[in-house]
């Protein structure tokens, strides 16, 4: 299902595979404003907040114990909902690939809208203009604010709106990123990234912050947006910023968690080889990577485990789905159950000019407050002897001088 509106006159089709596109006459781009600006009317953003009536509270990553900024990029690889010119426009439903549970309701699907909100049933309308929560009934009372402003899907760069589940059950995760949208306002030409995730088991929903700069001042930093979360529209919502009275300051992560604020997970990592403790270059190094939730009762989410790779080797392959770039090696868990284990095979090559020792820290971070930290990071060291063994040369050049100082012994002895 998909609905568009907001020009003089606005037909939508929705493809086969949930595309929302408009046909016929739609305004270009960041020509006028459509309704009044209440740009940083209210106070500034909280960090901390709740719980609700119905017990969520969040935290965001400039207060301790909260969540990691770990963005997220699923441009590449995820299945887009929305893609090229679109305003006021809701597409779904989608599958979210596992069964997630928000405000004591099981969900399987969403909608996307493209002025920054998502929703878990069938929107009739997609509101341009952002109100302090509770929301509108017409968008639905189910609803995940992430940046509600007057958003548009532009034509250049395309906005899009992608999204991915991953990871394996019970510890999936889906994505969903709002990719080059915009502000219609004025004559803004800057496009802004932000995105949430929802995590499987512990149910948290995490928003992203990556970009939200405007060259038109009254939009920029997110200060005529809503962000937020909402059950229904009396007593079960909760609102992180309204037009907040600055900007806010990305990146930015924002967790909305259940029982209060994050809880206390602590997160423990390992790294081990399989080289023995010695190396030649050329040589095949594995290494074992383990993170254990030590918590007894309580899930871990947003698990991130990075691994800046020494220089003297070179990254191969790992068996977990991770991902390297500029010699960083990074490992998105999602969620770890209470008492869980994660393990992930690293391979990689011992450069032929490396010289040793080969050392090789890793870290983990997850979105609750860890209280002990000295846990969270570990390191391997191998000897790298290939460089150190003499030539054939040298070898014979050690043993003509032991035989010469041998001889000159014997000699020293029958001359006494």
């Amino acid at each position: 299902m998909c609905n568009s509106r907001g020009g003089r006159l606005a037909v939508a089709v929705m493809l086969s595979l949930g595309l929302c596109v408009s046909i016929g006459w739609s305004q270009p781009a960041g020509e006028f404003n459509k309704g009044p600006d209440s740009s940083a009317t209210g106070p500034a953003a909280r960090a901390t907040g709740g719980p609700d009536a119905f017990g969520y509270s969040f935290i965001d990553s400039g207060e301790a114990g909260g969540p990691t900024y770990a963005y997220v990029d699923v441009s590449g690889t995820g299945s887009a909902a929305i893609v090229g010119y679109s305003d006021d426009s809701v597409a779904g439903p989608f599958p979210i690939g596992f069964t997630f549970n928000f405000y004591g309701v099981d969900h399987t699907q969403f909608w996307v809208q493209t002025n920054g909100s998502i929703a878990f049933a069938l929107p009739t309308d997609d509101d341009y203009g952002n109100d302090c929560l509770p929301a509108t009934t017409e968008m639905g009372e189910e609803l995940l604010n992430l940046l509600w402003d007057d958003l548009i899907c532009g034509s250049g760069p395309p906005g899009t709106i992608f999204y991915e589940t991953q990871g394996s059950a019970p510890n999936r995760t889906l994505v969903i990123q709002f990719n080059n949208v915009r502000y219609l306002v004025g004559s803004d030409t800057d496009t802004i990234e932000f995105e949430v995730i929802l995590y499987e088991g512990s149910n948290d929903i995490v928003y992203q912050y990556a970009d939200l700069s405007s060259n038109v001042y009254s939009h920029d930093g997110g200060v005529s947006a809503t962000i937020g979360i909402q059950g229904n529209v009396t007593n079960y919502l909760l609102e992180y910023a309204c037009d907040p009275a600055t900007p806010l300051a990305v990146p930015l992560a924002v967790l909305f968690t259940l029982g209060g604020a994050a809880a206390d997970v602590d997160l423990s990592i390992s790294k081990t080889s399989d080289a023995g403790g010695v190396v030649l270059p050329g040589d095949t190094l594995i290494y074992t990577i383990a993170v254990t939730n030590q918590s007894a009762t309580d899930a871990a989410s947003g698990v991130l485990v990075t691994d800046m790779l020494p220089t003297n080797v070179t990254y191969g392959s790992d068996t977990c789905g991770g991902a390297f770039g500029a010699g960083v090696w990074t490992w998105n868990i999602g969620a770890l159950a209470a008492n869980g284990v994660a393990s992930c095979d690293v391979t990689v090559t011992v450069n032929a000019d490396a010289t040793g020792p080969i050392t090789n820290s890793v870290t983990v971070a997850g979105n609750e407050n860890d209280p002990n930290g000295a846990d969270n990071t570990d390191r391997d060291v191998v000897s790298l002897q290939g460089h150190a063994i003499p030539t054939s040369g040298r070898l014979g050049t050690v043993v003509f001088l032991l035989l010469l100082a041998a001889a000159g012994f014997v000699a020293l002895r029958r001359f006494i």
